[in-house]
């Protein structure tokens, strides 16, 4: 009910923006019922860089999927979801109205040119949105502390810089991922470690192997310090 017969605003163009297409899409099909949907991205032409030989085959559907939507292939979703395709836009302004028919959002978009300067804005009145948008983790719990984070990525540097060095914080396999060892996951505060989700920042790379492999490593930093205290006479 919170979508069916509604128009929905869909922002971002990530892997979940076209995934929740196609729930949407099989939600409508299914019930027999209309959707309309605003597709909002930032970026200019097809959504999805598609990785060549792609080792994840799901991936590159959902991928290839989308990009034909973006051409105004829509009906590849099936006869009841109706999109339409904004490029260029950046969002400016949230605004919930309450009206006879219950509530709307407004949403105040600026269309660029490929330099960045506005040429149109517009208004859309929608039911529902949907922000993928990505995720930013919060980093308040160490905001007092000696943590050097990344600008890019709001991950932990040393880390960061090990992720975009082995290609880790893009396409490819995933998959193929393993712990970057003890040491990236250090930091100038003694002691403080930033583990599993929090340690990729903005990166949605993260697999949960890779968690349980920065614990060990971990352990193995804490074993060695231990030792040196011992060693040290402490």
């Amino acid at each position: 009910k919170t979508f069916l017969g509604k128009k929905v605003a869909l922002i971002g163009s990530g892997a979940s923006a076209i995934t929740s297409l196609n729930t949407l899409s099989s939600m409508a099909n299914e019930a027999g019922e209309d959707v309309e949907v605003v597709w909002i991205v930032r970026r200019r032409g097809e959504p999805y860089t598609r990785v060549e030989s792609d080792p994840l085959p799901q991936r590159d559907m959902l991928y290839s999927k989308g990009n034909e939507i973006s051409r105004g292939n829509g009906e590849i979703l099936g006869d009841r979801i109706k999109i339409s395709y904004i490029q260029c836009a950046n969002v400016l302004e949230f605004r919930e109205k309450q009206l006879e028919s219950g509530r709307k959002a407004g949403i105040t978009l600026s269309i660029q040119d490929d330099y960045g300067k506005e040429i149109e804005r517009k208004t859309l009145e929608v039911d529902v949105v949907i922000s993928n948008c990505g995720f930013r983790p919060n980093t308040s719990i160490w905001d007092e502390l000696q943590v050097h984070q990344c600008y890019a990525s709001s991950g932990p540097m040393k880390l960061a810089a090990a992720l975009l060095s082995a290609g880790g914080g893009g396409g490819g396999d995933c998959l193929s991922q393993s712990s970057h060892g003890p040491e990236t996951l250090c930091s100038p505060e003694p002691g403080f470690f930033v583990l599993g989700m929090k340690s990729y920042g903005r990166s949605s790379a993260f697999l949960l192997k890779v968690g349980h492999e920065q614990v060990r490593d971990v352990m193995v930093l804490i074993v060695k310090q231990a030792k040196e205290i011992v060693q040290a006479g402490g």
